[in-house]
């Protein structure tokens, strides 16, 4: 029998967790992914799940709302119960602002983690690098790319109305940082959020390297 439209999409998404995870983007249990099934239900990765291992089945299912909708796919994780991730608001506050975005994807790179914590004030620029035009609405490399930094908060309702405060100022931006945290990206679907990540950590490691060699 072939698959449901719902089981191509999980393992879409657990193939790009699998990717993220050998890149390195996805240390230890760190990160969560999503990707919208249709306009009422988005699907999460649980918490606490080495991305790299992950099953169609890991999958959890909220409305944009915040409506948990429970496991997607009936095939249990030898009998485990899933739990959602802590940043599930996030990823939901995004699908909510943006009916084009169509997946999530929230990483652990070092370069972006680092870059997080050494940046002066609140802002990332990227500038002059060709590698931008990866990126939606980017046509130049003399673009500047501008990503709002934010520090972490373990209070996710009063982080979600901080970023939502960010991206109301800088539309249009691809992603944001969470201060010694990591990237939030995303795309209208997810080859373009995963473009968006490998682009973006391509940047992050070329900024952090020219800091490194006394430039700025």
């Amino acid at each position: 029998m072939d698959p449901s439209p719902t089981e191509v999409l999980a393992q879409a998404l657990v193939d790009v967790g699998s990717r993220l995870h050998r890149a390195g983007l996805l240390p230890a249990t760190s990160g969560n992914l999503s990707v919208r099934r249709d306009p009422d239900c988005v699907l999460l990765t649980a918490s606490g799940l080495d991305k790299g291992r992950l099953r169609p089945s890991d999958l959890l299912g909220f409305t944009p709302e915040g409506e948990a909708l429970g496991r997607m796919l009936p095939r249990p994780r030898d009998g485990a119960a899933l739990r959602p991730s802590a940043e599930t608001a996030l990823h939901l506050q995004l699908y909510r602002r943006d009916p084009s975005v169509g997946a999530v994807l929230h990483v652990h790179g070092e370069a972006a983690t680092v870059l997080s914590m050494v940046a002066e004030g609140d802002t990332l620029v990227l500038t002059g690098f060709e590698l931008l035009k990866a990126l939606r609405g980017v046509t130049h490399h003399d673009a500047q790319v501008a990503l709002p930094i934010l520090d972490n908060d373990q209070d996710m309702e009063a982080l979600a109305a901080q970023v939502e405060a960010r991206l109301d100022a800088a539309p249009g931006v691809p992603g944001y940082l969470l201060r010694g945290h990591g990237l939030y990206t995303w795309g209208a679907d997810l080859a373009e959020a995963e473009r968006h990540v490998e682009a973006l950590d391509f940047l992050f490691r070329c900024k952090l390297r020219l800091r490194q060699e006394g430039w700025r």
